[in-house]
């Protein structure tokens, strides 16, 4: 994802997850790997009951 986010400028990275624990390791993993901070989000995109607490999301858009 973060080459991704590299080669295409424009996207933004959302992370959806039932455990606010793991969307923020997702999220600091993205930062470490040089994804910009202000082209991630977090919040609660998808429908609650879909959740796994397992896993997290992550949504691309361009």
């Amino acid at each position: 994802m973060a080459s991704y986010v590299g080669q295409n400028p424009s996207s933004r990275l959302a992370i959806d997850g039932a455990k606010a624990d793991r969307v923020v390791n997702v999220r600091q993993a993205l930062i470490n790997a040089v994804v910009p901070s202000d082209k991630i989000q977090t919040d609660a995109f998808g429908d609650a009951g879909l959740r796994n607490d397992n896993q997290v999301a992550v949504l691309v858009s361009r």
